[in-house]
């Protein structure tokens, strides 16, 4: 019941983004600071009214007290180091404060981070280049699992496999895409039969574009957390064979400024950036 849930969850956020990133996602950098800034304006605005801002301005107000004080008494070392205790007392007291608006705040961030990661973490692959796929056998399902064979989509070959890791329970395929694919966006389904049961696995194949395209590079186990963190795909249910599906694509690159920044990275930097510059519209304080 649960891992539906998750399913009917994934499936909406996913169409939900497919349509908003629609008109921009041929710039992908301009799409990411439009999410970053506007999930740091999103988080100002929840923390302002979640949080204890009362609680919050007394605990920053006597810690920079203290910190005036040691400034003005530097000669008593006593006096100091009280200070400096009373203020770590009020650091951690805006910590605790701090604490319910994070945990209401967790839950739609990770959301988003899935879902603006399956945009800009991976690529899909382009005619001619090889990658490597893994199908994570269930243990009690490895000895007729490790005899699975792959059926690619037309147009893909098999290079190289299956190669066995006994140690893991791990099955290993490469890929390569015909370089005479068709231009434009494919999607192509991986086939196996594992133990008796029909398994699948999108590939994602392009030719080379700035434009963004959302890429699932792992279909998920039965673990809820698992699914939540790779929503494009549904995950395996707790009786399959199988305990996931991984495709290593190549990386997506989103250059700032000439710098090759992680996408985590810039959402991090703007939406920091975005919620302190509406800190005084909003009146939140942190």
């Amino acid at each position: 019941m649960a891992n539906q849930i998750i399913h009917f969850l994934n499936l909406i956020l996913s169409r939900i983004f497919e349509i908003l990133m629609a008109w921009i996602a041929q710039w992908p950098l301009v799409a990411l600071i439009v999410w970053s800034a506007g999930t740091g304006i999103v988080m100002a605005i929840l923390f302002r009214f979640t949080s204890n801002q009362k609680g919050l301005g007394r605990a920053a107000d006597r810690s920079r007290a203290e910190l005036l004080a040691i400034n003005l008494f530097q000669d008593d070392l006593g006096g100091v180091f009280r200070s400096l205790v009373r203020m770590l007392l009020h650091s951690a007291a805006r910590i605790g404060y701090s604490i319910p608006p994070v945990l209401v705040i967790i839950v739609p961030l990770i959301l988003l981070l899935a879902q603006l990661a399956s945009w800009y973490e991976w690529r899909p692959l382009i005619p001619g280049e090889s990658v490597v796929i893994e199908l994570q056998i269930d243990r009690n399902h490895w000895n007729q699992g490790q005899h699975a064979q792959l059926t690619p989509p037309p147009g893909v070959t098999v290079e190289a496999g299956p190669l066995r890791d006994v140690g893991q329970l791990i099955v290993f395929w490469r890929l390569r895409p015909n370089p005479r694919s068709e231009s434009g966006l494919q999607v192509g389904q991986l086939q196996w039969d594992v133990a008796g049961e029909k398994v699948e696995k999108s590939l994602a194949i392009s030719s080379a574009s700035r434009r963004l395209i959302p890429v699932s590079a792992r279909r998920a186990g039965s673990a809820w957390w698992d699914q939540i963190l790779n929503p494009q795909e549904r995950g395996f249910s707790n009786d399959s064979p199988v305990r996931g599906i991984e495709i290593h694509y190549p990386h997506r690159a989103t250059p700032v400024l000439g710098w090759e920044l992680p996408w985590w990275l810039t959402f991090l930097i703007v939406s920091m950036i975005a919620a302190l510059a509406v800190k005084p519209l909003v009146g939140v304080r942190f």
